[in-house]
Formats: C-alpha cells, structure tokens, sequence
C-alpha cells in the first residue's frame, strides 16, 4: 500500500505493507519527545501521531518522555550506575517501555543533551547501545535520534562542540538506526539553535523545530523497518542462513559462525558462546556492545 501526503510542505510517499495492522510507538526520552513549550500537536510526537494516525497504520503512541532526565534515568530498572550518575527510574526507562502491553513495534530514544557538557562519550553511546539492545532482545525496533544543538551551553568551554561530536559518534555507532535530529536545525558556526528553530529559552524548539523532526521520523518510515535477526539463545541448524537468522538459538562449540552479508544481524549474546570458527562474508559486519567481548583463543590447531 503506498500512502502520498503534502506534509509540512513536503509531499511524502511512503510504502506500507498491504496487510499492516496498526502499530504502536513508544517515545523515551527527555523534553524534546515530552513537547516542552509547545502545543501537543505541534510537538513532532504528535505530528507524527497525527501522520500515521491519518494513514491508517498507527494504533497508539505511548510517551513516557519527560523534560530534564539524562540517558542514565532511561536505562534498565536492573541496572547499578556507577558512582555520581542518576539511577534508572522506572516510571520513564527502556523497561517500561518494553514492557506495555500491548507492546510497541517501535521505539525512538531521544536524550539529545542533558549532562552531556561533562559526561564522557562512552557513557552516553553505552547507554544509548544499552537501551536499543533491550529494545531489540524484546524484538521492539529501536530509533536512537542524535544530540540536538543548545545555545545555552558554553562555546569556550567546548560543551557545544562535544554536542558536535557526539552527532557524528551516534551516527557512526548506530546507523540506519540514528534519527538525525541534528544537521535540520543547527546554525554552525557558532553550534547553535537556528533562529527560526528556537524556541526562545536556548535549549528548546519551537513548532517549526518539532515540524523539522516530524519530518526526519516520517522519512525513515520507521513502522516497517526491518528490526533485523537476533541470536541470543541455544542451537538452531539454520542459524548461519540469512533467511532463517532465528531468536533463541546459539550454535554449538564445534561449529563456525558465518555472519552472512545483506540483511542486518544482531547477536545479542546473554551467556558465555564458545565456537570453532567465526567469518564475516564481504558486506557483512560483527558489533561488539559494550561490555561483551570476543575472545580469541588458541586450541593448538
């Protein structure tokens, strides 16, 4: 089924299946996906609600965002921050998230700022890599959107260039999988909020901003993406086929992995995985999370 709209000024076609039932959305995330300063419907929450909602394809739009909370509060209830970091609250976490019934088929997180003038990047892309990967194991799509540019954080100091650099290192480490919240509305130099964006606070967006990000979402047709295939179990003849990637199923150790080339895979790995052999064919490519490791270790052949 294609659906065509003239939506924002833009005409967009988008491509949904035939046979699609109505799907459900779940946004995390901080003041940007919560609407902060803006009428509901014109916060690219509710635009995009209103665009599928129109289409026929959506059924419900959870947002559990809230203004001012950091990728650390969106993190699984389970999880122990280190020392000095806020603690995962479940009222507005990937848990929560993941767990509505019924569930969503996607999921876009959204924390594009708050604390990140001091935090290390690799806190922030392993949260954010946390988050997507629990999303993924509960076979939720997972959308993680880019930082978002603020006038109010210090040019001297380099906290806007950081908000510059982690643009880039979310789009490097997610993919097809990063929402570009970035490149729409940032004036640069000097990395700031442009004017027409601004919601006149210098961190937030007006109606014009959030039309922006409406737009970015809607392009990505993000109801009918493909999560991709999971291994994150025991064993299954036809693991290695693109065809028939299966969840739950992990070979045995005297078997050699091959990671096939064309469609997305995603090896969740939930316990210690012992195999002979592992090859990625031309096009293929093996991600290691954080906090997983693959070892190499000799067996004397």
């Amino acid at each position: 089924m294609k659906i065509t709209l003239l939506y924002l000024g833009i005409i967009l076609t988008l491509n949904f299946p035939s046979s699609a039932q109505n799907k459900r959305i779940c946004l995390v995330g901080s003041s940007t996906s919560y609407g902060y300063g803006v009428p509901a419907d014109s916060s690219y929450a509710g635009r995009i609600k209103n665009f599928y909602k129109t289409a026929g394809v959506l059924d419900t739009l959870y947002n559990i965002a809230v203004p001012g909370i950091d990728c650390y509060i969106g993190m699984p209830t389970s999880f122990v921050p280190p020392p000095g970091r806020n603690a995962p609250n479940p009222q507005f976490n990937i848990t929560r998230a993941i767990h509505f019934d019924p569930k969503p088929d996607v999921i876009i997180v959204n924390f594009p700022s708050n604390n990140y003038q001091w935090m290390p990047y690799a806190e922030i892309i392993f949260c954010l890599q946390t988050m997507k990967d629990s999303a993924n194991a509960a076979g939720i799509a997972c959308y993680i959107t880019t930082t978002q540019p603020r006038d109010d954080f210090n040019p001297a100091g380099g906290e806007r260039q950081r908000l510059k650099d982690l643009e880039l290192l979310i789009k490097q480490n997610f993919g097809n999988w990063a929402l570009n919240f970035w490149d729409d509305i940032v004036q640069d130099p000097p990395i700031i909020i442009k004017p027409q964006f601004a919601l006149g606070d210098n961190v937030h967006l007006n109606p014009a901003g959030h039309a922006m990000l409406a737009n970015i979402v809607l392009q990505k047709n993000i109801l009918f993406a493909e999560i991709g295939n999971r291994w994150t179990g025991v064993k299954n003849e036809d693991w290695a086929d693109a065809a028939n990637w299966i969840t739950n199923k992990v070979p045995v150790p005297t078997e050699a992995v091959v990671i096939p080339s064309g469609r997305p895979h995603y090896p969740i790995i939930q316990a210690d995985v012992a195999i002979k052999k592992l090859t990625c064919e031309d096009g293929a490519t093996l991600t290691v999370g954080s906090n997983h490791v693959v070892q190499i270790i000799s067996d004397g052949e």
